[in-house]
């Protein structure tokens, strides 16, 4: 399980269709849904403390809390 505070806002503007990514190792990984849908930045609201879960054996990262 993984934690991830975020304490600033999405900018007013941004396209809402965006997928959100993490970066880690020098990998990228598309955030996503527990059905496997792409969180995308309108997916997310604002600010807070949001659960993340990280299969290693699919290579899949999801967001288990604080949106869709």
């Amino acid at each position: 399980r993984q934690m991830c505070i975020r304490d600033r806002a999405i900018p007013a503007g941004t396209t809402g269709t965006l997928p959100v990514l993490f970066e880690t190792n020098g990998q990228t990984k598309n955030l996503t849904t527990y059905n496997g849908a792409n969180v995308t930045v309108s997916d997310i609201p604002g600010t807070g403390v949001f659960q993340l879960w990280y299969d290693k054996q699919t290579d899949t990262l999801q967001l288990m809390t604080g949106a869709v």
